[in-house]
């Protein structure tokens, strides 16, 4: 891990382990009006090893929404229902076709909404590349992550949503979880998605178009 990665990663940690339980925003609805997104999917060997522990968690903590693996997945940018998706491809295709972006997974984090794993970009190309993806798209003033400025610079991949106010216990759960390593790869495909669930859910969640790198 580099050292902006390590610093990071202490940011990340130092997140984790403030968070309290009241902090948490509990939700059974993650319904959301349908949007285009691009995303990414894991590799089947990190999704086995957050699914083990999604496991452990579900066992002691079956009262929260647990992502399937089909479901992990991250989220390059958001992108606005009223373009045309031939648009969009064309619009992106030139910039995807040549980014490969290595990954290292490592560790759980949490917010108010969720627990997933932090997916650290091993070159720095991450924060420009979505100002050109939105640039393209015109919209260069979104941010993805504005309420946590160091979001913006790593990826997140989702294995569980609080479905209630989660307890100490399982608080303490997650964070033992902190610093393990997932696993590493590149990032080069990437999907463009019409979804109207925060979770991917399969039943309502739309595969538009696969670019590759």
């Amino acid at each position: 891990m580099n050292v902006l990665n390590t610093a990071r990663q202490r940011q990340v940690i130092n997140q984790l382990m403030d968070f309290q339980t009241n902090d948490a925003t509990p939700t059974t609805d993650f319904s959301i009006k349908p949007e285009y997104t691009l995303i990414a999917h894991l590799p089947e060997d990190i999704c086995a090893k957050l699914q083990m522990i999604s496991k452990k968690l579900q066992d002691r903590f079956p009262e929260h929404y647990y992502y399937t693996p089909e479901q992990y997945h991250l989220t390059v940018v958001p992108i606005p229902r009223d373009l045309e998706v031939k648009n969009i491809i064309e619009l992106l295709e030139p910039l995807l076709s040549e980014w490969r972006l290595p990954i290292e997974a490592r560790g759980l984090a949490v917010n108010r909404f969720q627990s997933g794993v932090v997916l650290y970009p091993e070159e720095e190309s991450l924060v420009d590349m979505r100002q050109k993806l939105r640039e393209a798209l015109d919209m260069p003033t979104q941010s993805y992550a504005n309420h946590r400025p160091v979001w913006e610079e790593l990826l997140w991949a989702n294995i569980l949503r609080f479905q209630e106010v989660p307890s100490e216990e399982m608080l303490q759960q997650i964070r033992s979880y902190a610093t393990d390593l997932m696993g590493s790869f590149v990032l080069n495909k990437f999907e463009l998605y019409d979804i109207s669930t925060k979770t991917l859910e399969l039943s309502s969640s739309r595969l538009l178009y696969t670019f590759k790198a």
